[in-house]
């Protein structure tokens, strides 16, 4: 489970920590990033998708090497 959203240099954000906790709302005036924070989750959300779907299970190590 994510516990925070650190965010920098997208949109309206220079560098912004939102602490997350089991539900979250977002609350603000127009204009005060509440849809960019959504959309920054998001952008990580299909980056992170489209690197495990291109690391594939065939690179997944079975152990941890140097581990007993």
């Amino acid at each position: 489970m994510l516990t925070r959203l650190r965010i920098r240099n997208f949109k309206v954000f220079g560098e912004v920590n939102i602490e997350l906790g089991q539900q979250v709302v977002l609350v603000g005036p127009n204009n005060s990033g509440k849809t960019s924070a959504l959309q920054a989750l998001t952008l990580w959300s299909k980056c992170l998708s489209k690197w495990i779907e291109k690391r594939g299970e065939s690179n997944t190590p079975k152990e941890r090497p140097g581990e007993n």
